[in-house]
């Protein structure tokens, strides 16, 4: 299990994985493995909610699948509170 700042570590990794547009497949296909979320819906949901990939990949990770529950953790998370209390 991750420690406290592990999903904080985790997104931190991935968003610097994407540094260029020939590693950014490579991130979004690792993405979609890691959380069951297809690489259209991860690129649908970097669209329209202007996250980085690392945070796209927790919060599709805490939302286990749920789209409706990927809006309102975003929402969470720009409200600054941290993965520890929105995983809970």
């Amino acid at each position: 299990p991750m420690g406290p700042d592990g999903a904080e570590d985790a997104a931190t990794f991935l968003n610097a994985a994407t540094g260029t547009k020939g590693e950014l497949p490579f991130v979004i296909t690792s993405i979609s493995r890691a959380t069951g979320v297809s690489e259209r819906e991860l690129q649908a949901q970097q669209d329209l909610l202007r996250l980085q990939f690392g945070q796209l990949c927790a919060i599709n990770a805490i939302a286990r699948g749920d789209s409706n529950k990927v809006g309102q953790i975003a929402s969470l998370k720009s409200k600054g509170k941290a993965w520890a209390f929105i995983r809970q």
